[in-house]
């Protein structure tokens, strides 16, 4: 399972399409309580986080996340292309980071590093995003 947190909706519906084409389950979050509310939830095998969503500074996600997980691997993506935000996410513990617009290929070989499709703990039919998200299936 992938989160996307995002405040971009139709990014978060492209990069679903593509991930899911790729056998890849989703969960989305468009602001921090949402974002809060997956992570406290799931353990998902890859973030893909935006550095600017609302209610919320990106690096200060990946600070607060990374005082409760330190594994799980944390993809900045921004349109943001200042090398200052690259190295503070960096810094901060993001695991690597990407300049928006990105092109599909490059997302998924990025994505691939960090995880494989179907990689993930199944269990019973109704996966935790979908309980978080209905319309994520």
């Amino acid at each position: 399972m992938i989160a996307v947190i995002d405040d971009n909706e139709s990014w978060i519906e492209a990069v679903k399409d593509v991930l899911a084409n790729e056998g890849f389950e989703v969960c989305s979050a468009t602001n921090e309580d949402q974002a809060i509310e997956i992570l406290d939830t799931v353990r998902p095998q890859l973030i893909i986080l935006d550095v600017h969503i609302p209610g919320a500074r990106g690096l200060r996600l990946i600070s607060d996340f990374r005082g409760r997980d330190r594994t799980t691997p944390i993809l900045v993506v921004s349109s943001d292309d200042r090398s200052l935000v690259r190295n503070q996410a960096m810094s901060n513990g993001a695991s690597g980071f990407l300049q928006k617009p990105i092109p599909s290929q490059i997302l998924l070989r990025a994505v691939r590093r960090y995880v494989q499709p179907g990689s993930g703990e199944q269990g019973d039919s109704l996966s935790p995003c979908s309980r978080l998200n209905p319309s994520v299936n």
